[in-house]
């Protein structure tokens, strides 16, 4: 892929990404790329869900060996292969999955155990592993960047923008948006959500989301109008964890 033009990724110096990490402990920015909790849930899960396709593709022993509890647990040991099943059955107190599998459903899902990378490094994560946004203010005096996966060319312009005053209005136009590969394995039971289904994704998430909310809220090249529209957008996918910040029953 061709590097994107403009100030912004030489001004961008370190990675933390998953497991790799080579940032500094303490930087004056840090620049998050986030997209609704529930959208990237549902993409996570396609995601890591095709690695699980392959290692169904192996021999035998592998096949038994990732029916236990292990990395490949939540698909094939539980059979969530949906991010429906895994609402349905997994979170659902009504739902038909084992204890075992319900529990391991619970943890993963709020990033509290790793079962496939995209779900575990969650927001929560990577703000725990950079900046302790726990204050009602922008912790450590980090400034936050963001880029919103949808307005995604609005804010990279934005931020050039803020580096640099006399760049063009439009230094980009468009990102490409398909990871052709991973994109074979996703089918219409992936992104089609039921509205108790959606629902009970959105409280499983809340924390996640308080999160995402702070993230937008403490965004420095995002203006009042911004804020807004990505909080109406989350308020059409999860209404009461938009307008609250209480996640009852949840672990601290």
């Amino acid at each position: 892929m061709v590097r994107p033009p403009g100030h912004l990724p030489r001004y961008t110096t370190n990675m933390f990404h998953n497991q790799a990490n080579d940032c500094p402990e303490q930087m004056p920015y840090y620049l998050y790329t986030i997209r609704n909790p529930v959208d990237r849930i549902k993409s996570a899960y396609v995601y890591d869900r095709a690695d699980a396709e392959l290692v169904l593709g192996q021999n035998e022993w592998i096949q038994r060996k990732s029916l236990t509890m292990g990395e490949y647990a939540l698909y094939i040991g539980c059979r969530f292969w949906t991010i429906n099943d895994l609402v349905n059955h997994g979170l659902a107190s009504e739902g038909l999955a084992t204890a075992e599998c319900k529990d391991l459903a619970y943890r993963t899902i709020r990033g509290q155990e790793q079962h496939g990378n995209h779900l575990f490094f969650n927001y929560q994560y990577y703000v725990s592993q950079t900046i302790t946004a726990t204050s009602s203010s922008t912790p450590n005096d980090s400034k936050i960047l963001v880029i919103r996966s949808e307005h995604a060319v609005q804010d990279w312009n934005t931020i050039e923008k803020m580096i640099a005053p006399d760049s063009p209005d439009e230094v980009v136009q468009e990102f490409p948006r398909s990871n052709a590969q991973k994109s074979l394995y996703k089918t219409d039971k992936d992104t089609v959500l039921s509205e108790s289904t959606r629902l009970l994704l959105c409280e499983s998430l809340c924390k996640e989301i308080q999160m995402y909310k702070k993230l937008l809220y403490h965004a420095v090249n995002l203006n009042a109008k911004d804020f807004a529209i990505s909080m109406d957008e989350l308020y059409q996918t999860c209404p009461i964890q938009a307008r609250t910040e209480e996640c009852p029953g949840e672990e601290s």
